[in-house]
């Protein structure tokens, strides 16, 4: 009996590799006729089953499906680790997958086949989720694993390639694009992934839109995501969960000048080689300069981006420059960046002035509220944005407000800098009523004289009814105490469209409460570890962790005049 036992196996596998030749004699075609196959293909068995111990160095591998496959998408869809020198031979035929190896595999050593969900049937519809198959050519088998959810903004996304790699890349010598994972798979349904039967040790994953299914990461061409904890399997805790990642496009690391110029109205533009947010922003010109013969060096800088945040052209407003004279643009790049090598740190572009009159109006770039905005706050600031500085003695008075009954109301008004102005109406605006800003356009003049136009600029907007607002109350749960020392920064976002809202908890704080307007939003949170109230992505080489970000996957629903509660964040 005990014969018969072990040989069972053995004859059970010979049948199944008969039958695996035989059945390659036909052709891997779906039959003509019936209805529309939209059922993932699924692994019926396979030899060795996953989970074996014992294996031989010399086995190979078969794995029967429930369906035939196309041949052509399978070596794409295979990943085996460890990696061999020389490629096995994956071959398909009609529902049965083998891999021969082409070398012994190695003694007392845990095998993974990943099949990823660019695996197909013959009706081109792909595995919904990433499946390993594990076995080991020693006595005991690797049992450690890694789950968690790939996020695209605030949702979870399918399709992500999450690849592992024992060593920090920055110590592998290699470009990031050069490097080959130990471990690789895909997210399925919701973003969600998972690898099994991995040894112990640290990790240092690295999630990536693997766009071309070159198995390599390219982050100037592909969305990437770092983890927002460490990795590390050991005895104590081999099952990590909640390991999850935020994609983002990687922009060019250093920004550098493309061009300055003078416009007509003897402003300075400045292109960036590539796009800068808010802080960014606000970080450069802070402390840029404008050097030359004839003036002392700016120290601070007035400017305003082209369009809103992110944006690459700037318009900067300079002391008089001397036509014919030479000047240079400078900015430090070190606040920034603090790890930027020194001969980098400084980031300059000289130009020469040229005469120009600026005989050119200005002109309203962006205001807030909009012209016919609603729903807009009873406590909104407004905010015009102009395309040339203005003279702040002229603007005194040139502002006022009017509701549908004509009652006029003055407006304060203070300057952010020369181009941008901020105003607030001296009486408190009313719930749900409809409102015209005026601005005396001969009043707004610039700095050669200009005015802004001969009439008046009226934009209109309505403020959000009293009974209009719904609201939306939750916690943030920290599973470590000591991430509560940290503040909170909650963003929800309308759907399927509209701009955030966003609310900043201070450390400490756990409960929230937000006043919206009625609808569904998703709700996302992340700690502010550095306190500078942007997200931290992280970075590859050197490699940095992410901050921790959180997003429910349940959507909320805000009615009128009702509040909806329980949403619970979960750092």
């Amino acid at each position: 009996m005990k014969t018969a036992g072990r040989l069972f196996p053995v004859i059970r596998f010979s049948i199944f590799i008969l039958f695996f030749f035989i059945l390659g004699c036909a052709k891997s075609i779906a039959p003509p006729g019936g209805p529309i196959d939209r059922t993932p293909p699924e692994i019926i068995e396979s030899i060795p089953v996953s989970g074996s111990v014992g294996i031989s160095v010399d086995s190979s591998v078969i794995i029967e499906f429930s369906e035939a496959i196309h041949p052509v998408s399978t070596p794409k869809a295979v990943f085996i680790t460890p990696l061999q020198e020389k490629e096995p031979k994956i071959k398909v035929k009609g529902r049965f997958l083998s891999i021969s190896f082409a070398q012994s595999l190695e003694k007392n050593r845990t095998y993974v086949i990943n099949l990823n969900t660019d695996l197909r049937d013959a009706h081109n519809v792909a595995l919904d989720q990433s499946v390993n198959i594990a076995f080991s050519t020693g006595p005991t088998i690797d049992i450690g694993s890694i789950a968690g959810t790939v996020f695209e903004k605030s949702k979870g996304k399918s399709g992500i390639s999450v690849a592992l790699f024992s060593t920090a890349p920055e110590e592998a010598g290699l470009p990031v694009d050069s490097l080959t994972p130990e471990y690789l798979t895909q997210s399925g349904e919701g973003g969600k992934y998972k690898f099994e039967y991995l040894p112990d040790g640290k990790y240092y994953p690295v999630a990536f839109i693997d766009g071309n299914k070159n198995r390599s990461i390219e982050p100037k061409r592909e969305m990437i995501g770092l983890p927002f904890s460490e990795v590390l399997i050991e005895p104590e805790n081999r099952l990590l969960s909640g390991i999850d990642y935020r994609l983002h496009q990687v922009k060019e690391k250093y920004p550098t000048l493309r061009s300055v110029s003078i416009n007509p109205d003897l402003l300075i533009k400045v292109r960036f080689n590539r796009e800068l947010d808010k802080h960014e922003a606000e970080t450069l010109f802070a402390q840029g300069e404008i050097r030359g013969d004839s003036i002392e060096p700016m120290a601070t800088m007035d400017y305003y981006s082209a369009k809103p945040y992110p944006s690459s052209d700037y318009f900067i407003r300079s002391k008089p420059l001397q036509t014919g004279l030479n000047y240079t643009l400078a900015f430090d790049l070190a606040e920034l960046f603090p790890a930027i090598p020194d001969s980098l740190k400084q980031l300059s572009y000289k130009f020469t002035a040229v005469e120009i009159e600026d005989l050119s109006r200005p002109r309203i770039e962006r205001s807030y509220p909009a012209n016919k905005a609603v729903n807009i706050g009873i406590d909104s600031l407004f905010r015009i944005v102009f395309s040339e500085p203005i003279d702040s003695t002229a603007v005194a008075g040139a502002f006022r407000l009017a509701d549908s009954s004509e009652e006029w109301r003055p407006v304060t008004v203070t300057q952010e800098n020369s181009f941008i102005y901020m105003g607030k109406a001296t009486q408190r605006l009313r719930h749900g009523k409809w409102y015209q800003l005026e601005m005396d356009n001969r009043r707004i003049i610039d700095l050669a004289g200009n005015a802004l136009g001969d009439s008046t600029t009226i934009l209109t907007f309505t403020t959000v009814g009293q009974d209009t607002l719904g609201h939306l109350s939750g916690d943030v749960v920290f599973t470590d105490a000591i991430d509560a020392v940290y503040p909170v920064v909650v963003s929800f976002q309308p759907s399927p469209r509209g701009d955030p809202k966003q609310i900043i908890l201070p450390a400490g704080q756990s409960a929230f409460i937000i006043d919206l307007l009625p609808g569904y939003y998703s709700v996302s949170a992340y700690l502010d570890r550095n306190r500078n109230n942007r997200f931290d992505f992280g970075s590859i080489i050197p490699y940095q962790l992410a901050e921790p970000f959180s997003a429910p996957a349940d959507t909320m629903r805000v009615r009128t005049r009702f509040e909806s509660s329980g949403v619970t964040i979960q750092f």
